[in-house]
This record gives C-alpha cells, structure tokens and sequence, in this order.
C-alpha cells in the first residue's frame, strides 16, 4: 500500500498548491454552474406540477390506504437493506483509500454519508468536492490519490449498471413495454455507462473524468510531474479492481433487494427484470437530474414505470414515496449520526514520564 504514495515525488508541492489556492473550486467554476442552476429550478417547478397532477388523478383516500395497509415488517427489512447499502459504501471507500495509507472509519463514514446528502440537496452535486477534502483532511498528500479514489468508485458503479443493463437486454421484459423502444433505450444507457467506467483505464479519460470533479486537480497534476492516476491505481492492480468491481455489484444487488422488499410491502409483485429495469431507471434520473433533492423523482419514475406494469396508480404512488422517504430518510439519519460525538473517546495520551524501575 506504501508504493503508491511514494509514486508522486512531489508531495510535498502538492500541499503547498493546494494551500495556496483559494478555493477547490473557483468562483469562476461556480459561475458556469449559473445556468444548471436556472434549470434546475425550471426542472423543478415542471415536476411540481406534474406531481400536483398525478396528485390530482389520484385520491389521497386511495394513497393513504395504500400506504396505511402496507406490511410493517417489510418497510423495516426496507430499511434494514438501505442500511446495509451505504455501510457497503463505506467499506468500499474505506478499502480504496487504504490502497494508498490508512484512514479512520469515521472519516471514511463522514465522507461518503454527508457527501451523498450534499450530492442529493445540491443541483450541481459538489458533495464528491466535499467527500475528497474531508477524506483527505489531516492526510498530507493524499489529496491527488483520494480525487483518483472517488473516480474508481464511480468507475466501478458505472461498469456494474452497465453489467446489469446488459443483463437486462438478455431478459424477457415485463409485459406493457415496447421491446424495441426499451431495448433501444437500455442498450444506450449500457453503452454510455460502459463508456464511463472504462475510461478509467486509460490515462487520458482518467484524467478527463478528474477535471470534471476537480477543475484545479489539472494544477496539481502539473506541478507534481506525477504519473497519471490511472498508473497508480491500475499498474500491478487487477485484483484490486475486481475486490472493487465486486463490492460494487454487491451494493447494487443489495439496492434490487430493497426495490423488492418494498415491493412486498406493497403486495406488489413484479419479476426479476422489472425491478432492474425500475432501479435503472431511478438511478439514472437521480443522478442526471438537475433537481436538487430529487423532489417527486421517485414518485414520478415509479408511478410511469410500475403502471406500465399493472400497479394501480395509488400502490405505484405510495411506492415511489415511501422509497423516498426510506432511502434519504435513513441516509439523513446515518450521516448526522457521524457528527455526533463518538461513544468511546480516544483517551488522551498523558505527557507524564513513568520513573525507571530501580
């Protein structure tokens, strides 16, 4: 894990470029976010209306026995596997920092639940900004391989929804689909996402995808003369990448299982490929929507995609909320739960010198 730092030369530049430069990310950087933000709020506004339509179409009695006859028990197993998700996260985090030095649990946990939350209530998702400085606070010199890191992360997601995607294409789909409009579309979103993720294989697309998170990282980059990130964490590597490749597979095949544990509790009873269907589809409008929060995206993506399928409009309604509230009501919770103090306070060290022993 030593030889990666010991790759960068110049580390001690690299703290020094970073402490000399204003901001992560400039004024200017910001400006350019001037017009998704425009669009965001237009976005928004559209989905406010299409959710007091869907409203409209669809009685609050009807949506509230809905929720109100839903299965306790499953909405807790719901839960449970959310939970499960984002400690998933963390560990894989965790796992891919350490490739480089060790980090605390906390710090990892930090990083990855408050970036996540800044990610869902920001428009121009600077939460990955935020995840980088924490993870790399009080780490001299690892702010260039913690960058690299949150790249593999989102590498690896990309390349497992590709694999899914894939997967998908080979399954029967479920019945009230066009097979080729679906096909055609999925077939799309497996080949952006594969482009995505291998493009951390090469040095320049790697570096491409750095800028995207970081414009400065470019400075950095310059001024260490290091090698490319793709060199540090892929030369001699390949199991690495397959214990990322397979925590992420592991993470989204627990999100399925929380679509279908929900489902249960909604007596909703749809097979295999429609619930990967429904988790691509709610993936990618999350993460290429420009709303901040996700506000009626869940509603709105389950309520077209389940009735699709037969759900009565109520239990598709009632679902796509409930998952809301779930999924960002527990990642709400786990992140202000690392702010607070821990349970077990490290001791503090005493300056005192025992006497030798006569």
């Amino acid at each position: 894990m030593q030889e990666s730092s010991t790759q960068i030369p110049t580390v001690a530049r690299l703290d020094e470029a970073s402490a000399t430069g204003t901001t992560l990310v400039s004024w200017s950087s910001l400006g350019l976010q001037r017009s998704k933000i425009i669009l965001s709020v237009i976005a928004l506004l559209l989905l406010l209306i299409a959710l007091v339509a869907v409203i409209q179409s669809v009685s609050f009695e009807a949506l509230w026995a809905s929720i109100r006859t839903a299965h306790i028990e499953w909405i807790i197993m719901t839960i449970l596997l959310v939970c499960t998700g984002q400690l998933l996260r963390i560990v894989r985090f965790k796992r891919l920092l350490e490739w480089d030095r060790a980090v605390g649990a906390r710090a990892a946990g930090q990083a990855t639940l408050i970036g996540q939350v800044i990610n869902w209530l920001s428009p121009i998702r600077v939460g990955d900004i935020w995840r980088i400085w924490r993870a790399a606070q009080n780490r001299p010199g690892s702010l260039l391989w913690t960058t690299s890191a949150v790249v593999v992360e989102k590498s690896a997601d990309s390349l497992v929804l590709a694999a899914f995607a894939g997967a998908l294409l080979l399954a029967p789909l479920p019945e009230g689909f066009s097979p080729p409009v679906v096909r055609l579309l999925v077939t799309a979103l497996a080949g952006a996402l594969l482009v995505s993720g291998l493009s951390a294989l090469s040095s320049a697309g790697f570096r491409r995808r750095l800028l995207k998170f970081m414009p400065k990282v470019e400075v950095w980059l310059d001024i260490a003369n290091a090698t490319s990130p793709s060199d540090l964490v892929w030369k001699g590597r390949a199991e690495r990448w397959l214990e990322m490749l397979s925590y992420s597979a592991l993470i989204w095949t627990v999100a399925i299982l929380t679509n279908i544990a929900l489902a249960q509790a909604f007596d909703i009873h749809i097979g295999l490929a429609s619930h990967v269907l429904l988790l691509l589809a709610l993936q990618t409008t999350s993460v290429f929507s420009p709303v901040p929060g996700n506000v009626g995206i869940f509603s709105l993506v389950s309520l077209g995609v389940l009735t699709t399928m037969g759900v009565s409009n109520a239990d598709a309604l009632a679902y796509g909320s409930v998952l809301y509230v779930v999924v960002y009501g527990t990642l709400l919770t786990a992140a202000t739960a690392t702010l607070l103090p821990p349970l077990r306070p490290q001791p503090a060290s005493s300056p005192v010198q025992h006497a030798p022993h006569s």
